[in-house]
């Protein structure tokens, strides 16, 4: 016996509630009884219907905040190798997405005049001192990773930006910290030589080369497109213009290898 689709629906009513109404098992449709099986087609049925029924836009909402797991992931860019310093000498937990790329320079040309990129040595100076950096590019243009950027390195200091109180002596908690092994030019290394130190140097150690603004250029333009970071003289600042006394990145740095050439004329 065929039956109207409508009385699918019956049985399912029926089935549901037979505990509180037992009339409902042998209910009489056109003559006959509407047989147990329809109940399992009629199930079927509205489980289709539910599934069709469903708004294809309802997906899991977009988060526009960092979340907590946001900030436990430990990230480094892909073309970094991991070296990581003790995490709780020289960083805190991120508090904020990151908004600025800040870039330094360092070396060992006070420990050891004569061999101022020693790797080893130059990064004692961040565990020996409890200063951090998210990353260091050595003269070959190799990337480590010191701290992940979920790590708020100890990096920028005191300082102040753009009149943004909220930056004002917290900028490690907005940057990413880049340090590249490179000794400035004598008026960006006078507080630290002596003329005579700084012209008894080998000539190569001074500034940067080649490798370095290559691999520079990739590590900042992937920390820029992961945390949407604009590629410009604005959010990519050098350790000067936040902490006037500092001098690095320096004169012998060229911005234009790093950011397009408009956005450093602008923001110089």
């Amino acid at each position: 016996m065929k039956y109207p689709f409508y009385f699918l629906f019956i049985d399912l009513i029926c089935k549901i509630n037979y505990d509180k109404y037992n009339w409902c098992e042998n209910i009489i449709i056109g003559g006959g009884c509407v047989k147990k099986r329809l109940f399992s087609v009629a199930l079927m049925i509205v489980l289709l219907f539910n599934a069709c029924g469903k708004n294809p836009e309802a997906t899991e909402p977009t988060i526009t905040e960092p979340t907590t797991a946001y900030f436990q992931r430990e990230v480094c860019s892909k073309y970094a190798r991991k070296d990581y310093i003790p995490f709780e000498n020289s960083s805190w937990l991120r508090e904020f997405k990151p908004e600025f790329v800040m870039i330094h320079f360092t070396s060992a040309v006070m420990l050891d005049p004569d061999n101022p990129y020693d790797p080893e040595l130059n990064k004692s100076i961040f565990t020996d001192n409890e200063i951090g950096i998210n990353y260091i590019i050595d003269r070959e243009g190799k990337i480590l990773c010191y701290l992940p950027e979920n790590r708020a390195a100890w990096h920028a200091g005191e300082g102040e930006y753009n009149g943004e109180s909220r930056l004002t002596n917290r900028m490690n908690m907005y940057s990413i910290g880049i340090e590249l092994l490179a000794i400035g030019s004598e008026s960006d290394m006078q507080q630290y030589l002596t003329s005579s130190e700084y012209y008894s140097l080998d000539s190569e150690n001074y500034g940067y080369t080649e490798a370095q603004y290559e691999a520079l250029k990739l590590l900042v333009d992937d920390i820029c497109q992961r945390h949407n970071i604009p590629v410009d003289r604005f959010h990519i600042i050098g350790h000067q213009e936040y902490s006037p006394e500092k001098s690095d990145p320096g004169e012998l740095f060229d911005w234009s290898r790093v950011v397009p050439e408009e956005s450093v004329t602008d923001g110089n």
